[in-house]
């Protein structure tokens, strides 16, 4: 979407937490089954395939017409007198299928086929989509881990050890180059912390290409999902 006007009404994007990775990976792979829209085509597909075979099935049988009719009269005929009978009407029609019955079968079985080809596509995708959230699962679960340790115990120790090191300067006890060193410290730990925020912001973003609902998207917001 370089380049093209954004609609101010899309929420901006907040930062992921740790309430949003579920405890395994179960309830995305249900979310994707539900919501992935390649899945729900090729379900869809299935279906539709499945009732062409049905209503070919059907029409290689006997098909059987009943009509009946009911004509309520006065009781005399207003120019004759006489008196008058209503009027009962039925018919039956029967349709055999003997020149279609070899084509309508061979109608069904392809439909049967292309279900039961999609059906396995199907299969395949969910699959696959299964592999990769479990693998997305684990990719987040790490940089959760690995962000809290960053943000509870690496760089409060790198600002503490710059602290000291900060005095030890000022009381003339520490050269600059040492100073300098716990400083770089403090930065490279932080922008490693960055990356492995972005990382998770990343994975879960993706996790959301399979688990979201389009349904629920803001409006203007571009389906992205393949």
């Amino acid at each position: 979407m370089r380049g093209q006007p954004q609609d101010s009404t899309v929420p901006a994007l907040s930062p992921p937490t740790d309430d949003s990775i579920p405890a395994g990976p179960e309830h995305w792979i249900a979310l994707a089954k539900q919501n992935y829209p390649a899945l729900k085509k090729l379900a869809s597909q299935s279906r539709e395939y499945a009732f062409e075979a049905q209503a070919s099935n059907r029409m290689r049988w006997p098909m059987l017409n009943l009509q009946a009719s009911y004509a309520q009269r006065s009781a005399k005929d207003a120019m004759t007198g006489m008196p008058l009978d209503n009027m009962y009407s039925f018919q039956a029609g029967i349709s055999l299928p003997l020149f279609s019955n070899h084509q309508q079968k061979k109608m069904a079985q392809s439909m049967e086929a292309m279900r039961r080809s999609t059906d396995y596509e199907s299969s395949q995708l969910a699959r696959d989509i299964e592999a990769r959230l479990r693998t997305l699962h684990e990719i987040a679960v790490h940089a959760v881990q690995s962000l809290q340790i960053y943000r509870e115990r690496i760089i409060p120790a790198d600002e503490d050890a710059l602290n000291g090191a900060m005095a030890g300067y000022s009381a003339n006890r520490l050269p600059l180059t040492n100073l300098l060193t716990y400083a770089l410290n403090v930065y490279r730990d932080r922008i490693a912390e960055k990356q492995l925020a972005n990382q998770l912001a990343q994975t879960l973003a993706e996790v959301s290409k399979y688990t979201a609902d389009p349904a629920t998207l803001p409006a203007g917001q571009p389906n992205t999902k393949n």
